[in-house]
């Protein structure tokens, strides 16, 4: 079966059922916002993230969720107003960080936080120490 035809058997079956119509919707055209922002960020690709938040504005208002729907002209308008020279290091690929010199290998900076904060945790528990306790005790709430 080739894609094609398999795009043509989707079609036909979406035509005559409406949840597979639904599905079939979200995960040709709806879900690729989300497939590329997660690409846009593991390769440090500025545009192509942008280029996603913008199309699920309308997903996160067909679906409801009006933090998200207010957040993203939020984010818009902050790009737009951003100085020059920050803007230019964010299209450099400055909005995310590489674990490794390997292309594919860049994470969001909010998860890189929460992956270091899991990390030292975890190595707490492990192998604990007095410095390791003093330096995670940064990271509890108390």
């Amino acid at each position: 079966l080739t894609y094609s035809g398999f795009t043509k058997y989707m079609e036909e079956l979406a035509e005559k059922n409406g949840t597979i119509k639904l599905w079939y919707q979200f995960i040709t055209m709806d879900c690729f916002s989300y497939i590329g922002l997660f690409l846009g960020i593991r390769y440090r690709n500025w545009e192509l993230c942008n280029g996603s938040i913008k199309l699920m504005a309308a997903i996160f208002s067909a679906f409801d969720r009006p933090i998200y729907q207010e957040l993203i002209p939020h984010h818009i308008k902050d790009v737009v107003l951003m100085p020059p020279n920050v803007l230019h290091h964010l299209q450099k690929g400055s909005f995310s960080v590489r674990l490794s010199p390997t292309e594919w290998h860049g994470v969001a900076l909010d998860e890189c936080h929460e992956m270091k904060i899991n990390r030292d945790s975890k190595q707490a528990v492990i192998h604990p120490n007095k410095h390791k306790m003093e330096f995670l005790s940064n990271y509890i709430s108390f």
